[in-house]
């Protein structure tokens, strides 16, 4: 089993319509391919966490890569753990804005509200990166 965690920078705004777009799309490929994750959207920036079996990571890894949706990815981790800690989650996406709208398929959160909706089994490591990537992206308002 593997984890993959990265960030980038939407080439676009992503209107509500092209992220709930994101997500279903997200949601189908990762059911198929047993993959499970997080995917946080905000000041055009887009930070994923997304975990399953070796080669289907790999698979995806490529199709994320050559989207032309995004630029600039920095990856964070790609190693082997033990347990998933997204067991349950298909893909669970938000977003942060300094607007209280919540249009489509992603909630609006703040730091404090994302370590609220992560589930149990997210481990340090994972907290810390969302955490301090929550932090860089996250307009002053919302934090």
């Amino acid at each position: 089993m593997r984890q993959m965690i990265y960030a980038s920078s939407a080439v676009v705004e992503m209107t509500p319509q092209k992220l709930n777009t994101i997500s279903l799309q997200a949601k189908r490929n990762n059911s198929i391919n047993n993959l499970t994750g997080m995917l946080i959207y905000g000041d055009q920036m887009f930070f994923q966490i997304l975990e399953g079996q070796t080669d289907k990571i790999a698979e995806m890894k490529d199709l994320i890569w050559s989207d032309k949706r995004h630029t600039g990815i920095s990856e964070f981790k790609d190693s082997t753990i033990s347990e998933r800690c997204f067991p349950d989650w298909s893909m669970g996406c938000y977003r942060v804005e300094t607007t209280a709208t919540n249009d489509g398929q992603w909630p609006i959160i703040d730091v404090n509200s994302i370590m609220d909706h992560m589930p149990p089994t997210v481990t340090p490591d994972v907290r810390v990166l969302t955490e301090t990537f929550f932090q860089i992206i996250s307009p002053r308002s919302v934090r």
